[in-house]
């Protein structure tokens, strides 16, 4: 935890997704150990650095479609 506030207080959010993301993994790894490879720290460098952006775009394209129903882009 002392991490995540490290990081969250720095306002590094993309380090903290990927600090998160690859915690999380890990503890997966013991649940579900044939979908969830555990991830080492030569790994974490293979995490691209898009993933927040592309994430954030996709929520908001999404949001801003279900709040304009009518509108021509979303049969796009």
């Amino acid at each position: 935890m002392n991490k995540v506030y490290e990081l969250e207080s720095a306002n590094k959010s993309e380090e903290l997704f990927k600090y998160l993301l690859i915690v999380q993994c890990n503890a997966l790894n013991n649940i579900l150990p044939g979908m969830f490879q555990r991830i080492d720290d030569y790994t974490e460098l293979l995490l691209p650095d898009w993933i927040v952006h592309y994430m954030v775009e996709n929520s908001l394209g999404r949001l801003w479609l279900e709040g304009h129903p009518n509108d021509a882009l979303k049969s796009e």
